[in-house]
């Protein structure tokens, strides 16, 4: 029994582990971390229909450059796909966070 629970346990671990990804753009390298803004983004159809519009870089950072740009698959990205069922070789729903960094002038600038 005990070793059920071992690789159950393992099996979850695996799971959790597996479904995380991170893509990171940088434009510009800031010394100082600078506020960012995050946002989730909507798709379905195994990603490639996307729900959400794109993101206006422009408009999260009020016109002035962003610095980096980040988009995630976490855990509780994965966590919120299980509410639509899935098909084999097909998911309905799927949800990425992104994280923007805008240019802040520094008072020097």
């Amino acid at each position: 029994m005990n070793n059920v629970k071992h690789r159950l346990l393992l099996l979850l671990l695996c799971c959790a582990i597996g479904g995380c990804n991170t893509l990171i753009f940088v434009q510009n390298e800031e010394p100082q971390p600078q506020p960012t803004s995050r946002h989730w983004h909507h798709a379905t159809l195994n990603g490639m229909v996307e729900i959400s519009p794109p993101l206006n870089l422009s408009h999260v950072c009020s016109g002035t450059s962003w610095n980096k740009f980040t988009t995630e698959h976490r855990f509780y990205n994965a966590l919120s796909e299980l509410i639509l069922p899935r098909f084999t070789g097909l998911s309905l729903y799927s949800s990425w966070t992104t994280e923007v960094e805008c240019y802040r002038p520094s008072d020097s600038d």
